[in-house]
């Protein structure tokens, strides 16, 4: 029989979850097994975040519990629940996550209000549940029982160094054991280093740059979104009062039921916006690839697959977008009307109101002039599919660049965090290299 014990870490968020974190504490202690956690610190003690460090370091496992709150941040403006999370996964302690499912309801202290740490707790629970032992649970009864049966597997599964008391352990053995890996050790280490000596690694290094490695930030201008406005349903207590004498509730119905169906003007909507956002809107980028390593590299192949969010397109194809073909329109009761009251009561403004009438023109064009860069290299050409950009370069000799001759423009079609996926191959490459570039997109307002 196992005579060890484990020393289990226990994180999460504190005020919303004490009952939670005590529950849990008794069912480890029920296991004879020992719970520790933030009731032994003062987390914003940078001293103390250093025995909390050791703490992790000495423990067997680790349990993150995640509510709806984030918590306090570090001055590295992220929580300190989510730094302990990152220091144990760094160090190799088993993990098991359990986050609260995301419909229960909640009293008002209990949850975030702030976008911004809404946007931190939702990125945090996509990196937990990337672990494989995550769950969800309901009340802390249940949670409880999770954390009993996850740990218990864990036990058998993955076992760790644990506690052992001494009057259980032969000291002689163990000693002769430890002279015995000492002395391999030795070996090991002068092997190791008669290697080093002989070894001379000469392998290439690819990287890929965009916009000279500045941060990815788009504009999302709202006002696109107007188009919405011209396809909507009419109500005849939107007509001003003065309108109404050109103007009738039958109108408005016929209007109504003259428009074209919705499914119909929601896709011609979204199309649209889409047109009026890559023509006005995005960020045009250069991309160099260079190798920095020591020997040439051939038939590089990288990929940068941007997220549904963001849509990529040359930019040279812009101007060739054609406009979504205008939906056949019933005349807009109301706008007939401005078009009678301004022949009457106002001379001279009815041509005025008459070219403004679904007129999206102005809805603003801000210049986006690309680049322009020395070519080089010519031995290199890309394209775009799906949404990836496929970059191929033949041959790239150690410490040269190259920018790309095709230019690209990235358009946000949504707010918020993304991440681009880059990945690199080579014929001197093992194995891909892989690794993400972090897209965000922040809403304006201008007009």
């Amino acid at each position: 029989m196992d005579k060890r014990k484990y020393q289990i870490f226990i994180s999460s968020t504190y005020i919303d979850l004490i009952e939670v974190r005590k529950k849990v504490q008794e069912t480890i202690l029920s296991m004879y097994q020992f719970p520790i956690g933030m009731e032994m610190f003062s987390a914003g003690d940078d001293e103390q975040w250093e025995v909390i460090k050791e703490t992790i370091d000495s423990s067997d496992y680790y349990v993150l519990i995640i509510g709806h709150r984030y918590g306090s941040e570090t001055s590295e403006g992220i929580s300190y629940t989510e730094k302990e999370y990152d220091y144990a996964k760094e160090k190799g302690v088993p993990i098991l996550a359990f986050i609260r499912d995301r419909n229960v309801p909640l009293m008002a202290n209990e949850r975030e209000d702030e976008p911004e740490k809404i946007m931190k707790i939702n990125n945090f629970i996509k990196k937990a549940t990337s672990n494989k032992m995550c769950e969800f649970w309901n009340t802390k009864e249940d949670l409880a029982l999770k954390v009993s049966v996850a740990l218990n597997k864990q036990f058998n599964k993955k076992q760790r160094p644990g506690w052992i008391r001494a009057d259980n352990v032969d000291f002689t053995e163990i000693t002769n054991e430890l002279m015995k890996l000492n002395q391999e050790n030795r070996k090991l280490r002068e092997e190791n280093e008669d290697l080093k000596s002989k070894l001379i690694t000469k392998k290439p290094v690819i990287n890929l740059d965009i916009n000279n490695g500045e941060e990815l930030i788009l504009d999302y201008p709202r006002k696109y979104n107007s188009v919405k406005h011209e396809f909507r349903l009419l109500s005849y207590e939107e007509v001003p009062q003065e309108l109404r004498e050109y103007v009738t509730e039958e109108d408005i119905n016929n209007y109504n039921k003259s428009l074209p169906p919705m499914e119909e003007r929601n896709g011609y909507i979204k199309e649209k916006i889409e047109y009026l956002r890559i023509k006005n809107s995005g960020k045009d980028i250069d991309i160099k690839v260079s190798n920095d390593g020591s020997i040439k590299a051939n038939n590089i192949y990288i990929d940068i697959e941007f997220p549904k969010e963001i849509k990529v397109i040359e930019t040279d194809k812009i101007d060739d977008l054609k406009e979504p073909e205008k939906l056949e329109m019933p005349v807009n009761p109301i706008k007939r009307a401005e078009k009678e009251y301004s022949k009457r009561y106002l001379p001279g403004m009815a041509l005025a109101i008459s070219n403004s009438l679904l007129d999206y023109s102005n809805l603003g064009i801000r210049s986006l002039k690309p680049i322009s860069f020395p070519i080089l290299n010519k031995n290199q050409n890309s394209w775009v599919e799906d949404n990836i950009i496929t970059v191929k370069v033949n041959s790239l000799i150690h410490t040269r660049k190259i920018l790309l001759d095709e230019k690209y423009r990235i358009i946000p079609l949504e707010i918020g965090s993304f991440d681009a996926k880059v990945s690199i191959i080579c014929e001197e490459y093992e194995e891909r290299f892989e690794y993400n570039i972090p897209i965000l997109v922040e809403e304006i307002n201008y007009q």
